[in-house]
């Protein structure tokens, strides 16, 4: 069973009050998230080929699970409606304030608007300016008529027409329309229907059945709204398991195109297009008058079985099957768009086209009872001038036919013979006729008895029985209800030691049983009955074996079942639950394979990525989140005290060492300045474990009476300071030196960088995809993409878009968080080309040297966010990218 249709299942065990909505809220999201695993391989692989795969109209990104749409009205993607990626079926997946009018826990179908051509993605900078422009301006365009006719469609209310509830268009550029979703499972579309019945044509009532209900909303949203449908086909109509026509497609139609018309070469002198008012550039009464266009379209192909641009001479030459002449102009008049002879409004033309053939039908009816009373009456006439007739013919000649020829009783005499052969003759036909009485007794009696051995003995009569064939017939048909009746009582016999004894090989011969009594008697229902008993024991069988943990056992067993009886109503549920124990199943099974092969790594990133693939389904969350806790950075933490008692800024202890600094020549995105060469740091510090905190700052400055600094309203305590000098960044450092009395000051770029790579000679701590940061750094993502179109960013979500708390993000193998990301950093070395600077010591400002700044910050790219990567600014430059951390110099 489909993730939609265990859903709705739940939804009406919801709506009967079977559970309540804990429960209802706790089972969906299992499915949910069924679904997305289900889907997960799927959605990467769009992901990862969209660069090379995506196809002209920039569809094969989507994938099922999947979500789009903006943040308020999120939406997933669980099933392709019409195999081209622009009909989904999916479900909402954003709270109760981000839903619409219509909007639940039902399904609902969205249609994706993408003009020909276009292509989602960042702009190519190489592309002329002017053209992209227009190109922009086009979409644009586009995007204002689709959403101007999809939000005209919104204010459709009528019970044929399938509810539009909305428009909406997220930052990740896939805007679509949000309908009502007609489950095609519980109904059928008048193209499947048409397609079943081939070139066979349907009767007139079928053709009103199907179509007057479609006139009636098409002339609802023409007088209520003035809205034409202008895509109306056989798709787009659906009649239900109960008998409602549904109209689907008001307002949803990608681009609006004239039809070709079907009668142009037979129009009438002096027809032509009316002009007056205009739907998306479409004349008004021209939209309606293709409705109508549409709709006579559709009669024709139900009545001939064949679409009018097929038939295009038999449309014009030839009156379809079923239809009158009358009927047939008035259908004409249908099929001549463009031209005015075409009508606007579809009730009255279905209306006309009805009348029109009922009326000439009572006519030709009226026409054929007219004819069989004048028969009736030929016949009567006929009947009478015979009577007479035979009167007049006895008048003359009846009295003396009966004075020659006496009146004769018995059998006629014969004159040639004598007296005694005559009455020789009537004993013999006496004789045979007591013969035939004493036949008919004899068979009379063996007919009560209703046996072989009965109907044996009449038939020793033979030849002179007379009933020899009925004899043998029931002799038949007692031997053959016998043989009924044994292979009845042996399948009772077997299948009751199939259910009792769990004899498997009773249950075969059982079924052999069955198949020669339904060979033997064809529509017995007592086979019917046999074949659900057997496959419910079959079934039993199923549950004991998956109760066992035999799924393959289980199966094996349901198989048989399905075999005699598939569409038992039990087999299905129970194919539904083991099916849903096979992924359980699975995923356990995935589950302890994915934290396997973490323990045989036992690095923290492998336990990391175990945590993040089985999110809640972890089955060892808490040997994982132990192990972390084991392979936690052993570098001490210190914090010393200030003079007030509070605690100054966390440090972490970095040892002495060498380390290769710069980027290889191999590095992606390294840069000219970057030249690797061997640095050494021959003296260990403690650098700080977070970058300095608005909270620290802030209690610096109400200290020493400085003005406090500007946040942007993105939130102070322990997110980093920003818009911090060097100069500024100097003093704080200063005041920690007197506050505790050790030497704090600000990194050098060797012990920054040092620091950062915590032993590790990948381009960032965490590897060289960049694409994997959005756990351990923040920095240019798709969220902040959201906001800063044209971002080159990290494909995957941070969270953030301006800073983040510290601490937010993994940290690297000694301990430091947000070395990477989150705001740039101050060091105290001059910025050169060739690192000049003295691997622990600071320098001072120095006419217009420039310090150099490193880590990147929450809104640089992917390159800038690199162990190597260098800036610099000058000592008094502040900005909302720009904080630092401390070190503090060990004895």
């Amino acid at each position: 069973m489909d993730i939609e249709s265990r859903v709705e299942e739940l939804a009406r065990a919801r709506a009967a009050g079977e559970i309540d909505e804990a429960e209802w809220q706790r089972r969906r999201e299992e499915l949910l998230r069924e679904l997305a695993a289900s889907s997960e391989s799927a959605a990467e692989s769009a992901r990862s080929e969209a660069d090379t795969l995506v196809d002209k109209n920039g569809l094969a990104t989507l994938a099922p699970g999947m979500v789009i749409g903006p943040s308020e009205h999120r939406v997933r993607l669980l099933r392709d409606l019409d195999s081209r990626r622009r009909v989904w079926l999916v479900l909402a997946v954003t709270g109760e304030a981000g839903r619409v009018k219509g909007s639940g826990d039902d399904f609902r179908a969205v249609k994706l608007f993408l003009p020909p051509g276009y292509v989602p993605g960042p702009r190519d900078p190489a592309r002329e300016e002017r053209s992209q422009r227009a190109g922009v301006v086009g979409w644009r365009t586009y995007l204002a008529k689709a959403r101007s006719r999809v939000e005209q469609a919104t204010k459709l209310e009528h019970p044929t027409i399938v509810a539009v509830y909305g428009w909406w268009h997220g930052t990740d550029n896939w805007p679509f329309a949000e309908m009502e979703y007609v489950d095609h499972q519980q109904g059928q579309t008048l193209a499947q229907l048409l397609r079943e019945r081939g070139s066979q044509g349907s009767h007139w009532d079928v053709v009103l059945k199907w179509l007057k209900p479609v006139a009636a909303a098409l002339d609802y949203a023409r007088q209520e709204h003035r809205l034409a449908h202008q895509g109306l086909d056989a798709e787009a109509i659906l009649l239900t398991n109960q008998g409602t026509i549904k109209l689907a497609g008001f307002g949803v139609a990608a681009e609006v195109v004239g039809p070709r018309g079907i009668l142009a070469d037979a129009m009438e002198p002096g027809a032509e297009m009316s002009t007056d008012g205009f739907i998306d550039g479409v004349a008004t009464d021209t939209a309606f008058r293709r409705d109508v266009f549409a709709l006579a379209l559709l009669v024709f192909q139900m009545l001939t079985g064949r679409g009018a641009h097929e038939a295009k001479n038999q449309a014009v030459d030839r009156i379809p099957p079923g239809l009158t002449a009358e009927a047939w102009r008035v259908l004409r008049r249908g099929l001549a768009y463009p031209s005015e002879i075409c009508p606007t409004e579809a009730g009255k033309f279905m209306d006309d086209l009805d009348q029109a053939q009922r009326s000439a039908t009572r006519e030709k009816g009226g026409g054929r009872s007219k004819s069989r009373v004048w028969l009736s009456v030929a016949a009567l006439m006929a009947l009478v001038v015979g009577v007479l007739g035979a009167y007049w013919a006895v008048q003359r000649g009846g009295g003396e036919a009966s004075l020659k020829q006496p009146a004769q009783t018995g059998p006629r005499a014969d004159p040639t013979k004598s007296p005694e052969q005559t009455s020789g003759a009537g004993l013999t036909v006496l004789l045979q006729e007591a013969d035939r009485e004493a036949d008919l007794k004899a068979f009379e009696s063996a007919k009560r008895m209703d046996t072989p051995v009965a109907y044996q003995l009449y038939l020793q009569r033979c030849p002179n029985c007379g009933f020899e064939k009925e004899a043998r017939s029931a002799i038949q048909n007692i031997q053959h209800e016998e043989k009924v009746d044994v292979l009845k009582a042996d399948f009772e016999t077997l299948v009751r030691a199939f259910e009792q004894e769990n004899r498997e090989d009773r249950g075969e011969e059982a079924r052999e049983r069955l198949n020669a009594l339904a060979r033997l008697a064809p529509g017995e229902p007592f086979v019917a009955s046999g074949q659900r008993r057997l496959a419910l024991a079959w079934v039993a069988r199923a549950q004991a074996s998956a109760n066992k943990g035999d799924l393959a056992g289980a199966w094996q067993e349901l198989k048989k079942a399905s075999a005699i009886e598939p569409e038992l109503p039990e087999l299905a549920s129970v194919t539904a639950k083991f099916k849903q124990a096979e992924v359980t199943d699975r995923v356990r099974q995935a589950d302890t394979d994915a934290f396997a092969a973490a323990r045989r790594a036992n690095t923290r990133k492998a336990y990391w990525a175990y945590l993040e693939r089985c999110a809640e389904a972890c089955v060892h969350r808490a040997d994982a989140e132990a192990a972390l806790t084991r392979l936690n950075p052993p570098n001490r933490v210190i914090r010393d005290r200030l003079r007030d008692g509070s605690q100054g800024p966390e440090l972490v202890v970095i040892p002495a060492g060498g380390f290769e600094m710069g980027s290889p020549s191999g590095e992606k995105g390294r840069y000219e300045d970057e030249q690797q060469h061997t640095a050494r740091i021959g003296k260990a510090f403690a650098i700080g474990k977070y970058e300095v905190m608005f909270a620290e700052y802030d209690r610096f400055t109400t200290a020493t009476g400085r003005p406090p600094i500007s946040d942007k309203g993105w939130g102070r305590d322990r997110r980093p300071v920003i818009n911090i000098s060097w100069r500024e960044a100097k003093e704080f450092t200063d005041w920690l030196s007197e506050q505790t009395g050790y030497r704090y000051r600000l990194p050098t770029e060797t012990e920054w960088e040092y620091a950062a790579r915590s032993g590790t000679s990948t381009s960032r701590y965490w590897g060289d995809d960049p694409d994997q940061g959005c756990a351990y750094a923040n920095a240019a993502d798709q969220d902040g993409k959201k906001i800063f179109v044209g971002w080159t960013e990290m494909r995957c979500r941070d969270g953030q878009v301006y800073t983040a708390p510290v601490g937010t993000y993994r940290n690297n193998d000694y301990g430091l968080h947000d070395m990477l990301g989150n705001v740039l950093e101050w060091t105290c070395s001059f910025y050169a080309p060739g690192y000049e600077a003295p691997a622990q010591a600071c320098q001072e400002p120095l006419g217009e040297r420039q310090f150099v700044v490193r880590g990147g910050s929450w809104n640089d790219e992917p390159r800038n966010v690199r162990s190597a990567d260098r800036h610099r600014s000058p000592p008094d430059f502040r900005d909302y990218f720009l904080g630092f951390r401390v070190v503090r110099e060990l004895p």
